[in-house]
């Protein structure tokens, strides 16, 4: 069975250069479930991440290249590779294209890492972050600086069965330079998104919660200095809220927000 997904891809002035709005089709075979994770404009160039599935639960992505029309120039499968945040997931550095996610092996064990591709979308390294021993990890984003690197999701420890806030701190060359977790004292956390403010710090989005439908449940707004330490919180109340993301200016000011349903 052929299936088909559309994307409506909006562009808009991003370089004064280029000021067009664009729509466009994209037709995938074979693929259900498909989604647009995250995208970058990089010089000429449009990098699209998608999210779908083969078959039943089992995420995969396809990363494509295009030009500023819109139109598809390369497109690779990456079929036990899946991203299924709506983080940062792409980033273009010079001649290097970086992408989050996990390995999805065999067993549905999850191998947290980051792709390292050049701009034909070749894959030249990889970098995998496993957990501590007893622990399982999936990966929600990257957020890359001059000197600073932050990987970010969540891990899961297997004995209690609690889940913490993961955050990653790395080297240029992506070596750890400290791994830690960040917990509201509930059964689940998760951190969200990720984003420098403008004194150099990190804000992250916590959703937390007892049990899908049970208990207290919400988001938190940390702050933590470049090493990684907290300094500071907010909290918000969600009582429906969905993937929960911090809108970055040029200026680092912020804008929280979440997906919410109405009845």
């Amino acid at each position: 069975m052929k299936y088909l997904i559309t994307y409506l891809i909006l562009t808009f002035s991003v370089y004064s250069a280029w000021s067009q709005t664009f729509s466009r089709l994209i037709d995938i075979d074979n693929k259900q479930y498909n989604y647009i994770n995250d995208f970058e404009i990089k010089d000429d160039s449009i990098y699209i991440l998608l999210r779908h599935c083969f078959g039943v639960n089992y995420n995969c992505n396809t990363l494509i290249k295009t030009d500023l029309s819109g139109n598809i120039g390369i497109e690779i499968n990456l079929d036990t590779f899946s991203s299924i945040s709506v983080g940062n997931l792409i980033d273009v550095k010079k001649d290097d294209v970086l992408i989050a996610g996990d390995w999805i092996l065999e067993g549905n064990n999850i191998t947290p890492c980051l792709l390292k591709m050049d701009k034909s979308l070749n894959i030249e390294n990889q970098y995998i972050f496993n957990p501590k021993e007893g622990e399982i990890s999936s990966i929600n984003g990257l957020l890359l600086g001059d000197e600073n690197n932050y990987i970010y999701g969540n891990v899961k420890d297997l004995t209690t069965y609690r889940y913490y806030s993961r955050i990653i701190n790395v080297d240029t060359n992506f070596n750890i330079v400290s791994d830690n977790r960040y917990s509201r004292q509930l059964l689940k956390n998760d951190c969200k998104d990720l984003q420098f403010t403008s004194q150099g710090d990190l804000i992250y989005i916590n959703e937390f919660y007892e049990r899908v439908g049970y208990g207290e449940f919400g988001l938190q707004i940390n702050k933590l200095d470049p090493n990684c330490v907290k300094t500071d919180s907010l909290e918000i109340k969600n009582d429906d809220g969905k993937l929960p993301n911090i809108l970055s200016s040029k200026y680092r000011r912020h804008i929280f927000y979440n997906r919410r349903s109405f009845r």
